[in-house]
């Protein structure tokens, strides 16, 4: 993760702004003149805006390094940056360039890449790092991916105004330019048409309810996976539409596909309505919410909220992951009904086969320090809302364990 921060965000874009200013800046002081800083400003933004298409392509060599969660936040995160260095460049070359000579094919590519980052940037920030205060104000998860194929026409006018741009003086810049655009819109083009070819077909076997807004959506057919992943789902259905929306399988690797969601939108609210013998399109599994990174042995403490407990549950159901760690689930339920979305945790706790803390938050409040068992050698899992994670975070964080031992799966974008 970190390499990938320093690399697409520091290392390339400081690169590609330096060659801008190599011809013809001379002393330190020369940076700070507002021209400079409109190109500095501008190629940084450039790399940092093509970059994206990498990162939302679901590329397995990337995923297989970072969990696909993690790169989704990474994604959000560095759209609003390219927006706060697209708009200083503009701002400045508006005065210095636009007012003065007036608008040519150039500029008027590099509006088009501008407007769409102001138009979109903000709702696909909202949804990625799931900022919404209220259901009613998040932006519409499927028409946010859709408004992201204007970002492809955006960045094939970015591409054109940077290439076209006088200050794209020498040979290498319009090679690193094109180049790097042209790799970004194949990614593009790849997760567009290319990946959905390659999808896995399954069908809606059984639909089971296990609360009153909780239900469980058996699959049938193939898939290869490992415990506590996710992927993404299309159904071929009138009641939801084909659009893919990510869900976590709460079935160990060797059981039936499963997924269990709570209805909590317009989508997820309109699934029990599917009926069985649907055809479903699963582009997967992605995700590193596992403890093979730990030795065998090492405690594992799964910390987890509401229906963040259905990778939990993908684990302990493992008999592989169970014999070979310790095992203590920690669970935030809203009320006390909610324990029937994971009625086999109960069960194994019985069994001794893990230990099992339920804390009902109507009644008992949050998870509390006290609550924990303090572990130094333990590694922690955390799943849950946003909310929920940073605060688990802070919880383990002010009692001294290590990052590295705290692994987790953000359960709001």
């Amino acid at each position: 993760m970190t390499i990938i921060i320093l690399l697409i965000y520091v290392l390339l874009p400081a690169g590609f702004s330096l060659m801008y200013l190599s011809g013809y800046i001379y002393s330190f002081t020369e940076f700070f003149e507002p021209y400079n800083i409109s190109i500095l400003a501008g190629a940084a933004a450039y790399v940092v805006f093509m970059s994206q298409f990498f990162l939302s392509a679901r590329l397995r060599f990337l995923e297989r390094r970072v969990p696909q969660d993690k790169l989704l936040a990474l994604h959000g995160s560095a759209g609003a940056a390219s927006l706060a260095l697209v708009l200083i460049h503009f701002l400045i070359k508006f005065f210095m360039v636009v007012i003065p000579s007036g608008i040519s094919f150039q500029t008027a590519m590099g509006t088009v890449a501008l407007l769409a980052l102001i138009i979109l940037s903000p709702m696909a920030y909202l949804v990625l790092r799931g900022k919404a205060v209220k259901k009613d104000t998040s932006p519409p998860y499927a028409g946010v991916k859709k408004g992201h194929n204007i970002f492809a026409l955006a960045g094939l006018a970015a591409v054109i105004h940077v290439m076209f741009a006088s200050s794209t003086w020498s040979v290498a810049l319009k090679i690193f330019t094109l180049v790097w655009g042209v790799l970004a819109l194949t990614a593009y083009l790849y997760h567009k048409i290319l990946r959905p070819g390659r999808r896995s077909e399954l069908i809606l076997a059984a639909i089971s309810r296990l609360a009153p807004d909780v239900h469980e959506y058996s699959f049938d057919g193939r898939v290869a996976r490992s415990s506590g992943q996710f992927g993404y789902f299309s159904f071929e259905s009138e009641n939801t539409g084909v659009e893919e929306h990510p869900f976590t399988i709460a079935a160990s690797a060797g059981e039936q596909l499963k997924i269990t969601v709570r209805g909590s939108g317009d989508f997820s609210s309109s699934m029990p309505e599917l009926p069985v013998g649907t055809i479903v399109r699963f582009d997967g599994p992605y995700g590193q919410f596992s403890p093979n990174r730990f030795s065998e042995g090492t405690p594992l403490i799964f910390l987890a909220a509401g229906i963040g407990i259905t990778p939990v549950l993908s684990l302990v159901l493992d008999q592989g992951i169970r014999s070979s760690y310790p095992i203590t689930v920690i669970w935030s339920i809203h009320v006390d009904e909610d324990r029937q979305i994971a009625p086999d945790l109960q069960a194994l706790a019985d069994a001794g086969e893990l230990g099992l803390k339920i804390r009902v938050s109507s009644l008992e409040g949050r998870i509390a320090e006290e609550f924990i068992e303090h572990e130094n050698s333990a590694a922690y899992f955390i799943c849950g809302p946003g909310g929920f994670g940073k605060s688990m975070r802070m919880l383990l964080k002010n009692r001294g364990i290590k990052r590295r031992f705290i692994i987790e799966e953000r359960f709001s974008w």
